[in-house]
C-alpha cells in the first residue's frame, strides 16, 4: 500500500498567495467610488377636455418631475402653443394663476380658448422643462380638435288636440309640448280659426309643456290652426 505524500512548503506558498490575492481584491472593492447619476427633469403633458371643439376653454398642464444629483431648482416650463395664439414659447404657471389650481405642486398650467376659426384636426407641439442647473428636457403633445356641435333648437313634439284632429269640442284647450324646456314668453303662438277669427288665450304650465285656454270658444265645424314662432 502506498502512503499519500504532500509537501508542506508548497501548501504554505499557496496559502500565502490566497491571502495576498484576497487582500488585494478587498482593497480594490473598498476604494471603488460611488457614482451618482446626474438626471435632468422630465415632464408629462395633460389637456382637458379631451377632443375639444373651437370656442372651448382648453386647460393645458405639464406635470414635472425634478432632476436629481443635484435636485432641480428654479424649474420652469414653456410650450409651443402657436395654434392657440399664445406663441411658440408660451410660459406655463405653477403659482395658482392662469388656470393653475394649486401653487407649487410642480404641475404647470395655462388656459386658453380655442379660436372659433380653428379647423378640426390634430394639433402637434412640444414642451420644454428647464431648471437652474442648466438641465432641460422636452416632450411632445397632441390635441384632437373636433367640429363644434350644432345647436339644434327646440321643436314641438306633441299637441292636444293632435294635428288634423276632428270632432274637437268648441271649448277645448290646446296643449303644446316641446322637445326641451323653453322660455315661452311674449307672442310665441298664434291661434286662428276660419270663422271665429284670432283667439287670445291664458297660458299655464311650462317650461316644456304649455296649456292654452282660449278666451272665447270656437265655432262648430270651423278649421283652427295654432302656429308656434321661435
Amino acid at each position: 500500500m502506498r502512503a499519500a505524500r504532500f509537501r508542506p512548503g508548497a501548501c504554505l506558498v499557496l496559502a500565502l498567495v490566497a491571502v495576498l490575492a484576497g487582500g488585494t481584491q478587498q482593497a480594490s472593492a473598498e476604494t471603488s467610488p460611488n457614482l451618482a447619476i446626474d438626471a435632468p427633469p422630465s415632464a408629462v403633458v395633460m389637456t382637458a377636455p379631451l377632443d375639444p371643439s373651437p370656442g372651448t376653454l382648453l386647460t393645458f398642464s405639464v406635470a414635472v418631475t425634478p432632476g436629481t444629483n443635484p435636485t432641480s431648482t428654479g424649474l420652469y416650463v414653456n410650450c409651443d402653443l402657436s395654434w392657440l395664439g399664445l406663441g411658440p414659447s408660451a410660459p406655463l404657471f405653477d403659482d395658482g394663476t392662469n388656470g393653475d389650481p394649486t401653487a407649487g405642486d410642480l404641475t404647470f398650467t395655462v388656459q386658453a380658448t380655442i379660436p372659433s376659426g380653428t379647423k378640426p384636426g390634430t394639433r402637434l407641439g412640444d414642451c420644454g422643462v428647464f431648471d437652474a442647473e442648466s438641465r432641460s428636457a422636452s416632450t411632445s403633445y397632441s390635441v384632437n380638435v373636433v367640429p363644434a356641435a350644432t345647436d339644434v333648437g327646440p321643436s314641438v313634439t306633441d299637441t292636444v288636440p293632435l294635428s288634423d284632429a276632428t270632432d274637437v269640442a268648441t271649448d277645448a284647450n290646446v296643449t303644446i309640448t316641446f322637445s326641451e324646456a323653453v322660455d315661452a314668453t311674449g307672442s310665441w303662438y298664434a291661434l286662428s280659426c276660419a270663422s271665429s277669427g284670432d283667439h287670445t288665450a291664458s297660458v299655464t304650465g311650462g317650461p316644456q309643456s304649455y296649456l292654452l285656454d282660449p278666451g272665447t270658444d270656437f265655432a262648430a265645424g270651423e278649421l283652427c290652426t295654432v302656429t308656434v314662432t321661435a
